[in-house]
């Protein structure tokens, strides 16, 4: 490494995760929100995926269930 060139070590040996597409988990939250006949939320899809071990932001799976057109029931 060149002396000059001050670079944080951390960012040399940074190796950046895979990206992983969201079309993948698509079924598997359409299939949790029918299973719960169109009541969970994004919390507890979360929840769900969590327990099969899959880890999910909310908001990315928000922008799942937006891009579905799923809305669960609420008062």
């Amino acid at each position: 490494m060149c002396r000059w060139l001050n670079l944080p070590r951390s960012s040399y040996y940074y190796k950046a995760s895979e990206l992983i597409s969201e079309a993948e988990f698509e079924e598997k939250v359409k299939q949790i929100f029918f299973k719960s006949q169109l009541r969970y939320g994004v919390r507890k899809i979360k929840h769900c995926l969590a327990t099969d071990g899959i880890i999910l932001s909310r908001r990315r799976i928000r922008r799942i269930m937006k891009r579905l057109n799923l809305v669960s029931v609420y008062q």
